[in-house]
């Protein structure tokens, strides 16, 4: 989760930019997203559209992470 936290604060990057980083965080942490039984990302999305699916993937983890009970 720190990680991920740090990507999130870092600003004015591009989209491409974006894209290319947060495939970057995605790929060295999938195994422990994996592991632990987190809402898997979209790793399908390529090129500047990676970069929305992962923002869409931080909304789904912090919304999995405040249920009061998870699978």
């Amino acid at each position: 989760m720190l990680e991920l936290l740090r990507f999130v604060e870092r600003n004015g990057m591009s989209e491409s930019i974006r894209a290319i980083e947060s495939r970057r965080v995605m790929e060295s942490l999938i195994d422990r997203i994996t592991n632990e039984g987190l809402p898997q990302p979209n790793v399908d999305a390529f090129g500047e559209a990676f970069a929305a699916a992962f923002d869409r993937w931080l909304v789904d983890l912090v919304y999995w992470l405040r249920l009061p009970s998870r699978p």
